[in-house]
């Protein structure tokens, strides 16, 4: 049976946003949490990083993700 998804497809994949959850659990065992403005920042740094993403991904903000797709990003 095939699982549908509701909503719109996320603009990162799944391994990827895997490792930024493990790099804020790493975080946060070292005493430094990571808030929301961490957590944009660290995106804006891969997309940048990457060529194929940077002209596609949060284009309106220079390859940072806005407040909605963070709150998504902690629902998931």
């Amino acid at each position: 049976m095939k699982e549908s998804k509701i909503g719109r497809p996320v603009n990162l994949s799944a391994e990827v946003e895997k490792q930024i959850v493990e790099f804020i659990l790493v975080m946060a065992d070292f005493g430094r949490p990571c808030g929301l403005a961490n957590i944009a920042d660290v995106v804006q740094q891969y997309i940048m990083d990457n060529d194929d993403l940077k002209d596609k991904l949060f284009k309106e903000n220079h390859g940072r993700p806005g407040r909605g797709w963070l709150d998504s990003f902690r629902a998931r």
